[in-house]
């Protein structure tokens, strides 16, 4: 399996029902998210299940921002596996 090269992104702000529906366009597990150009977060399948178990019908009012991860760990293509 080929991983490709496009980053698929969101804003904080924007809905986590937004963000489900960009997963299911581009047949993704994730979302970059950004504020402008500057990385803040990432959003994945899972973050978005876990809020819909707690609050089901509300992921049209809920923002990206709150059910997101912060704590990232960033690499660049040139960087070493170890």
């Amino acid at each position: 399996m080929l991983k490709g090269h496009d980053i698929v992104t969101i804003t904080e702000t924007r809905s986590v029902l937004a963000a489900a529906q960009a997963l299911v366009d581009h047949n993704i597990g994730g979302l970059v998210v950004t504020d402008g150009e500057l990385l803040t977060g990432i959003l994945t399948e899972r973050d978005i299940l876990r809020i819909t178990a707690r609050s089901p019908g509300e992921l049209d009012s809920i923002q990206v921002s709150t059910v997101m991860t912060r704590e990232l760990i960033t690499a660049t293509p040139q960087d070493e596996l170890s």
